[in-house]
């Protein structure tokens, strides 16, 4: 027996075609068969199957089974088919060309068992035709291919025959060669191909197949999101091309790209973008992808405001960017102070509250800004270094000057008959030697407080110091011709010892003793007869050296011991000088000035005559007040209230005063 089996594989399509064979002879149209029944053949034959089967319920459904075995050898299967069949009862099915009985041409075979498989079911005959040439079957399967892709056609045959089968393809187009079983076809587009098999009889079978050519298709790939100014790698396109030709890319616009032409340009864009490339292949198929870039916008941040004094200086944190690339470029506006305003971090030297701007730009020329508040912090609070009363008998605040650019000037102030309320009562510039008299400062009359600050050049003051106040010395005479001395303490700083000065006048003054700086009283017993003269003194813990000398204390050979005597005295304070005249305020009963006092020494009632004034004070050796008095009213004076002890009456006279001692017994 001759059997063909002819497979084409080719995608898309799977169909199943056979040739019309006419039979040359048939011995016998028709044989029921049993399963023992053997069959004696002369030449090939095939031999379709047609069972007649019954159910017991008149319907039935079935997997049709038949066995083939050798005759010599009936538990070697040859072959085994199956088939579905579903039919009513007593009803003849003829199964077609699928299943066959093969005889072998040797001399028979032994055809064993045929039957239906399952319950109920029986197999009633079996029928068969004979031909000298059996019918061709074809099967053709295939795959899709892609633009200008290749496939192999590929037929496999059953053919025991001695006879060359014969092929012929049509049409030949993209075919490698259209005479063989498994041609290799080179397409662009859809085709049907025809192929014909012709057996040494001259009988032919045919079968159509389509090859379907996908078309060509590309992707661009995902969006692309970039920072202004920025650069993006556009994905590489993806095809369904499996040729070995070389495509062909033309992207548009050609806005940014560094190659237009290549299939993962470099994109550098301002602004969002849609691109669409398109693919070519040697053949002509054409494909187009898009993909789409998205600029968002540069921002950047200048960082944390700063602060600091005037003429101080602070360093702006780098400016940060959400831009990765290179070449950012900054400038900074005002440039006020700044001692780069083409960086990302200048360092400012602060000269008052400014606001400074960054404006960052990208070699695309994409810009943002940001900004940086500078303000102004008030200097540290200075402090006094000594108050004392200087030789001219007036009080001088002394204090340590620091290297700055942003001091301004320092503002002294002094507290006024309220206590620890303070207004100002002079300025003293940077660049003036930081000492400032009080020329209307009373030093006999009483003690002073004083508290400064400091005013930066963009005119912030700073708070106030703490306090200096200076000491007042009073004297009264004691018993046997001693003399006692009262004294406000020094303010300011932690007094360990007060040193005592005296002598005849206020330029003889020595070294009289020593007393502790918690103390506030002191009693000279030595024996004194005519005018005697006092002093305290007090030693600064820190050491003070006003600096900035006025021009008149210029360092030279003459004025150099003068200079060092005079800043030396700062480092002490010194209390006004009491003595038993008042500084040379006579003690008498007559007219100076036009004033009149009498009695002098004084017990219980003091007559005034003044023609130049209206209104009079009394102070005692501390500076109070004890009595204030106006001339229209009365000029007695009851003094029988009064301590003994040292008095000054004060005397206004127009826009000036006059003092008066008068002791009070």
């Amino acid at each position: 027996m001759k059997k063909l089996l002819f497979l084409l594989l080719l995608c898309s399509t799977i169909s199943t075609i056979y040739s019309n064979a006419t039979p040359i002879a048939k011995e016998q149209s028709e044989k029921q068969m049993n399963s023992s029944d053997t069959l004696n053949v002369r030449a090939s034959i095939v031999y379709p199957v047609k069972i007649s089967f019954s159910t017991l319920d008149g319907t039935g459904s079935d997997d049709i089974e038949i066995k083939i075995v050798n005759k010599d050898s009936l538990t070697s299967s040859i072959s085994h088919f199956t088939k579905h069949v579903t039919a009513q009862a007593d009803t003849t099915i003829f199964l077609g060309n699928d299943y066959y009985w093969l005889v072998w041409l040797n001399g028979g075979a032994l055809l064993h068992n045929p039957k239906l498989s399952g319950a109920n079911v029986s197999v009633s005959g079996l029928g068969w035709m004979q031909t000298d040439f059996p019918e061709l079957p074809f099967k053709v399967y295939g795959q899709p291919i892609g633009c200008e892709g290749k496939v192999t056609l590929n037929a496999g045959i059953y053919y025991t025959g001695s006879g060359r089968l014969k092929y012929k393809w049509s049409p030949a187009t993209g075919l490698n060669n259209d005479t063989i079983p498994n041609p290799t076809a080179t397409v662009g587009s859809d085709i049907t191909y025809t192929v014909t098999v012709t057996a040494l009889t001259g009988q032919t079978a045919t079968s159509d197949i389509n090859v379907t050519v996908d078309p060509l298709s590309a992707n661009a790939g995902v969006d692309q999101t970039i920072i202004c100014g920025g650069i993006v790698p556009l994905n590489s396109v993806s095809t369904n091309y499996t040729g070995t030709g070389k495509l062909k890319y033309k992207w548009t616009p050609a806005t940014g790209l560094n190659n237009d032409t290549i299939p993962n340009p470099i994109a550098t864009v301002a602004s969002d973008i849609t691109y669409t490339v398109t693919v070519t292949a040697p053949t002509g198929c054409v494909a187009t992808s898009n993909v789409k870039v998205v600029v968002a916008p540069l921002s950047v941040n200048a960082g944390a405001d700063k602060a600091a004094v005037y003429g101080g200086s602070v360093q702006f944190g780098r400016v940060t960017a959400n831009y990765y690339g290179a070449g950012l470029k900054y400038k900074w506006t005002p440039s006020t102070g700044l001692n780069n305003d083409t960086i990302a971090n200048p360092v400012c030297t602060v000269t008052g509250n400014i606001t400074y701007t960054v404006t960052v730009s990208t070699l695309a020329s994409c810009t943002a800004s940001d900004n940086v508040a500078v303000s102004t912090l008030p200097m540290v609070r200075p402090q006094i270094g000594i108050v004392s009363v200087s030789s001219s008998n007036k009080n001088m605040i002394v204090w340590n000057k620091p290297v700055s650019t942003g001091i301004k000037s320092y503002n002294i102030y002094k507290e006024t008959n309220i206590s620890n309320a303070f207004e100002k009562i002079g300025t003293v510039s940077y660049d003036s030697l930081s000492v400032f008299v009080d020329t209307l400062s009373a030093p006999n009359v009483k003690s002073s407080k004083y508290e400064l600050s400091i005013s930066d050049r963009s005119d912030l003051e700073t708070p106030l110091s703490d306090p200096h106040k200076t000491m007042h010395l009073s004297i009264n005479k004691g018993m046997n011709n001693t003399w006692n001395l009262i004294w406000e303490p020094y303010l300011g700083f932690n007094v360990a010892t007060y040193n005592i000065y005296k002598g005849t006048n206020a330029n003889n003054l020595n070294f009289l003793d020593a007393t502790s700086g918690s103390s506030s009283q002191y009693t000279d017993t030595s024996v004194s007869s005519g005018d005697v003269y006092y002093q305290l003194e007090v030693i600064s813990p820190t050491f003070i050296s006003p600096s900035k000398a006025p021009a008149s204390f210029q360092k030279t050979k003459e004025s150099e011991g003068s200079l060092n005597s005079i800043l030396g005295s700062y480092n002490s304070s010194r209390s006004n000088i009491a003595n038993n005249a008042i500084n040379g305020i006579p003690v008498v009963e007559g007219e100076i000035n036009n004033i009149k006092l009498y009695p002098n020494p004084v017990t219980n009632e003091l007559k005034i005559d003044f023609e130049g004034g209206t209104t009079f004070e009394i102070l005692n050796l501390m500076g109070q007040v004890v009595y204030n008095g106006n001339l229209m009213e009365s000029n007695i004076v009851q003094t029988s209230n009064l301590t003994s002890g040292i008095y000054l009456i004060k005397f206004k006279t127009g826009k000036t005063f006059e003092y008066m001692k008068i002791i009070k017994e």
